[in-house]
C-alpha cells in the first residue's frame, strides 16, 4: 500500500484484544507490519501519523478457530466469522502477555498468509532463543534454607555464546528491568524432579558460582508436566554446552527412600556457646513472641542446635544499619528483624521435625 510501512510481511487486518473468548474493545481496521520478532499496528485513523502498538511475539503460538463439528467458537471468534472474516489469534500460554491478539483477514487465503508468515517467524525466533517462563522458586537460596515460602518469579535461561556460559536469571515479571537473582548453570551442575516439596512439578538444581564456597540446592516448580519436561530439557542442554556430562534426567521423579529427620546437634553447641544442652532443649518449646525475647546469641545457638547453617548476624545488622541510617529506625528495630529471621527459621524446622515425627517416629 502507498505510503505505508512495509517489514517481512504485512496488511489490512481488524485486531482486537481479548481474554477468555472475549474481546476487551471494539475491534479496529489497523495496518499490521510484521518485521523481525514484533508485530506493528497502525491504527486505521492515525496513518499518517507512524505511531504503531507494538508487540513482541517471544513465546507466542498462532492459533486458527477450531474446525470441529459442533464446536462453539468463542465469542470474539464468532463476531468476525458472522461478518464473514477469518479470524486467528496469537496467545501466550506461559503468560509473557496476559491477554490475546485476535485478528482477522478479508478472505482465507489472506488468513493462511498470514499464519504461514507469524508461524515461520515464531519457528526462527524460537530456535536457539532464551528459554522463558513462571517458575514457582522456593525462597533462601543464598542461606540454602527457606525463609520466604514459594514465590512466583520469570526465569530466563539464555543459553551460551561463543562459549561463554549459559546463563539463568529470574525477575519478578517478564518486563523487570533487572534480576532478582542469578543460579549457576555450568558443568558441575545438576538437576533432578522432587517429591519431596508439596509443589507439583518441582525439581532441583544444585550448582554453585566460582565465588560460592559450596554447591546450593534451589528448588523450583512448573505450572505443569510438559512445563516440566521443557525446563528439565533446556537446562540439562545448557550444562552439557557449558562441558558437563549428559545424563538421563527423568521427567518424573523417582521413587525415594523414606526422608529421615535431621538429627539434633546435641554435642558440640554446648561447648561453643556455652549454652547447656538441656536448655536449649527448652528453647526449643518456646513460642515464637517468646523466642524473639531471646537475645541474638541464644538464637544462633539454637540454630546451630537444630543442625542449620548459622547466619551471619553481624553482617545482616551491618547492613540493615546501613540501609536504615538516617531514617528513625531504633537498633532495637533492626535487632528485632535479624531476630525474627531467625525465628522463622526455627518454626519451618520445628514444623519439619514435627512431621517427620508423625509420619515416621523419628523425633531424636
Amino acid at each position: 500500500a502507498d505510503g505505508l510501512p512495509e517489514g517481512d510481511f504485512s496488511g489490512w487486518l481488524f485486531t482486537v484484544k481479548a481474554q477468555n473468548g472475549k474481546g476487551l474493545a471494539r475491534p479496529k481496521k489497523c495496518w499490521c507490519v510484521l518485521l523481525g520478532d514484533t508485530l506493528h499496528r497502525y491504527d486505521e485513523v492515525r496513518r499518517g501519523a507512524l505511531t504503531p502498538v507494538s508487540q513482541v511475539l517471544k513465546g507466542a503460538l498462532c492459533k486458527s478457530p477450531l474446525k470441529l463439528m459442533g464446536q462453539e467458537q468463542p465469542q470474539v471468534f464468532k463476531r468476525f466469522m458472522d461478518n464473514r472474516q477469518f479470524p486467528f489469534k496469537l496467545t501466550w500460554p506461559d503468560g509473557e502477555v496476559d491477554h490475546e491478539i485476535v485478528l482477522a483477514a478479508a478472505t482465507s487465503s489472506d488468513r493462511q498468509s498470514w499464519m504461514k508468515a507469524l508461524t515461520a517467524s515464531l519457528k526462527k525466533l524460537n530456535t536457539g532463543a532464551p528459554t522463558s517462563g513462571w517458575l514457582m522458586k522456593e525462597g533462601g537460596r543464598k542461606r540454602g534454607f527457606s525463609l520466604t515460602g514459594w514465590k512466583k518469579r520469570w526465569f530466563v535461561l539464555t543459553p551460551g555464546v561463543d562459549g561463554g556460559m549459559p546463563d539463568l536469571q529470574y525477575y519478578d515479571t517478564p518486563f523487570a528491568p533487572t534480576s532478582r537473582g542469578a543460579i549457576a548453570v555450568n558443568k558441575g551442575a545438576e538437576i533432578v524432579p522432587t517429591d519431596k516439596t508439596k509443589k507439583p512439578h518441582s525439581f532441583c538444581i544444585t550448582s554453585q558460582f566460582a565465588d560460592e564456597p559450596k554447591p546450593i540446592t534451589t528448588v523450583l516448580s512448573a505450572s505443569s508436566g510438559a512445563e516440566l519436561k521443557k525446563w528439565l530439557k533446556a537446562i540439562q542442554d545448557s550444562i552439557v554446552a557449558a562441558g558437563g556430562e549428559r545424563k538421563n534426567t527423568p521427567s518424573t521423579p523417582q521413587k525415594s527412600p523414606p526422608y529421615k529427620a535431621p538429627l539434633l546437634r546435641a554435642a558440640t553447641v554446648e561447648g561453643s556457646l556455652g549454652i547447656s544442652n538441656s536448655r536449649l532443649t527448652k528453647m526449643m518449646a518456646l513460642e515464637p513472641d517468646e523466642l524473639r525475647g531471646l537475645r541474638i546469641k541464644q538464637l544462633k545457638a539454637l540454630v546451630e542446635f537444630m543442625d542449620m547453617p548459622v547466619p551471619d548476624t553481624d553482617a545482616q545488622l551491618k547492613e540493615l544499619k546501613a540501609r536504615y541510617k538516617g531514617t528513625s529506625t531504633s537498633s532495637k528495630e533492626i535487632e528485632d528483624e535479624v531476630k525474627r529471621d531467625m525465628v522463622k527459621m526455627i518454626e519451618n524446622r520445628r514444623e519439619l521435625l514435627s512431621q517427620s515425627k508423625k509420619t515416621m517416629g523419628l523425633w531424636r
